[in-house]
């Protein structure tokens, strides 16, 4: 009989011959959908994958072998569908809302609007047949609202309008309004297909990458949720030019957040300043959409997204709405980092006028920690960075959880 190792061996070695096959698999892929696309045809035969999948589990005599063979086979297209989806259903850029009409072909669409946006910035982008099967729900985009009444008056504009399952849900705005209209495209007849429009840096590096949405619950963030997959995001850049100068500064603190926690590279790219604002929203989506695709539901690798979070979340909720998002997790940013990385990521928080100084107790902080989405298997999970473009996570036991707190706001 083989002992354990020698087994082990023997599975490297079979993953590293799969290895093989998927990037020959993937360099075929490429040829098949250049041709396609210089052909327009479309990408997916959905009939002939099907029947591919079946015609090459049928020898397989156990049942429950053949259905998980066909489970990773399936996998394997799916990871290709998505390698081909990467590249077009983002549109980044200047003047890319102009892409609108194309993408909706005439659907009937409603636009969950943040009131600080003009509707004219829906029907200057619209052709004439668009903008007559549309209909926009607006509302003040503030924590306090993201709860699931507004999501009830939403879905009753829905139902009041007559949508069906294959209109569009169309959020425009910040990661509010992303948050609840992502939302309510998943559970409105259990699914109908959105488009994310992020308006503000913070949300273009942040809630249009990653398919999580939801919203408040009894004043605690984020409660009520789920993971639902955008069939196309349009990111403009020319939205940036309008912000305000508090939230356009907010959104350096994703960016960092970023940077600080997985590229050393653009860390010190930022730190000497050597980046324009578009190349750091397109290097800071890259990296949070490779830690989505290898973690879409949040079960390990995606934590590393939480870094600042936790404590934020907690200084948003004690500060009735005077602390911003992005403002919040700075303050976490800097508790839950040590020695050298501190001190930098302090220094690019001065660069860009942004407060990281925790004005709350332990004893505040602890009340809204308690509810934090990390706590999993018995344990709060805290991503600390001391060495810019790594992190470690330090898992925390509810009995430890005083302790812990006292000591990094030490």
């Amino acid at each position: 009989m083989k002992n354990i190792d020698e087994i082990r061996v023997e599975i490297d070695q079979i993953d590293s011959k799969i290895k093989e096959l998927f990037l020959n698999r993937l360099q075929i892929i490429k040829e098949i959908i250049d041709y396609k696309k210089s052909n327009n045809l479309p990408f997916i035969d959905e009939k002939r994958e099907l029947s591919h999948l079946f015609d090459l589990s049928k020898d397989i005599i156990d049942e429950k072998d053949k259905t998980y063979y066909q489970l990773f086979l399936k996998s394997v297209m799916n990871i290709t569908l998505q390698y081909e989806e990467s590249d077009n259903n983002e549109f980044i850029g200047y003047n890319t809302i102009s892409n609108l009409s194309n993408l909706l072909n005439n659907h009937k669409a409603l636009f969950i609007l943040d009131d600080n946006i003009s509707s004219s910035v829906i029907y200057d982008n619209l052709n004439n047949d668009q903008k007559e099967n549309i209909v926009i729900f607006s509302f003040k985009a503030i924590e306090e609202l993201k709860n699931i009444d507004t999501v009830k008056d939403i879905i009753d504009c829905l139902i009041k309008e007559h949508f069906k399952k294959d209109d569009y849900i169309v959020g425009l705005g910040g990661g509010i309004t992303l948050d609840i209209a992502g939302f309510v495209a998943s559970i409105y007849k259990r699914g109908i297909s959105y488009i994310s429009i992020p308006t503000t840096i913070l949300s273009m590096c942040d809630a249009s990458i990653g398919s999580k949405c939801g919203v408040n619950f009894n004043h605690i963030k984020n409660q009520i949720g789920s993971f639902y997959d955008y069939k196309y995001t349009i990111v403009d850049f020319n939205f940036i030019k309008s912000l305000p100068k508090r939230i356009y500064n907010e959104g350096f603190v994703e960016i960092i957040k970023l940077f600080a926690t997985s590229s050393k590279k653009d860390f010190e790219l930022l730190e000497n300043n050597l980046l324009s604002i578009e190349e750091m929203i397109l290097n800071a989506r890259k990296i949070k959409k490779q830690i989505c695709l290898l973690d879409k539901y949040d079960s390990n690798i995606r934590y590393v997204l939480n870094f600042g979070h936790t404590f934020g979340h907690a200084v948003e909720a004690l500060s009735n709405g005077s602390i911003l998002h992005g403002e919040g997790v700075a303050i976490g940013m800097v508790i839950c980092s040590i020695d050298d990385a501190k001190k930098r990521i302090i220094n690019l928080f001065n660069n860009y006028s942004i407060n990281y100084e925790n004005n709350y107790s332990k004893e505040e902080l602890i009340e809204y920690i308690y509810h934090d989405k990390k706590y999993k298997n018995g344990y709060y999970h805290f991503i600390m960075v001391k060495d810019i473009g790594s992190y470690y996570i330090e898992k925390v036991s509810i009995n430890d959880l005083d302790n812990f707190i006292e000591g990094v706001l030490k």
